[in-house]
């Protein structure tokens, strides 16, 4: 959906070049990216990766968008990790909410450009 409405997309492991380790790859399409969009679902809450991941985001301070796509319970650790970030609820509304995070992006990024 985001592509389609031109807003390019870097996602694990899809992107990520046969034989390169995702360790190298991640961190530095995570430095480079402008929004960092987690899909927030219980298999990625179970994940060992998207933890790191999502501490990386923090600390190299790009703008986070939590978009939950499971109605479940956010685990402490992602409580911690979200405490002051909006998360999308898309489960609830899935049409309204990618037209939500659609223009929350183009907001993000129009005033990246100011």
């Amino acid at each position: 959906m985001l592509e389609k409405h031109d807003i390019s997309c870097w996602i694990a492991p899809e992107s990520i070049p046969a034989g390169k380790n995702y360790a190298s790859v991640i961190p530095d399409a995570i430095e480079n990216c402008d929004v960092f969009l987690l899909i927030l679902s219980q298999n990625s809450q179970k994940s060992v990766w998207v933890p790191k991941e999502l501490d990386k985001a923090i600390n190299c301070q790009r703008h986070i968008i939590p978009f939950q796509t499971d109605n479940i319970p956010i685990t402490n650790t992602f409580g911690f990790y979200l405490a002051d970030c909006q998360i999308i609820p898309a489960y609830k509304n899935p049409e309204e909410a990618y037209i939500y995070l659609r223009e929350s992006i183009y907001d993000i990024l129009s005033n990246k450009t100011l």
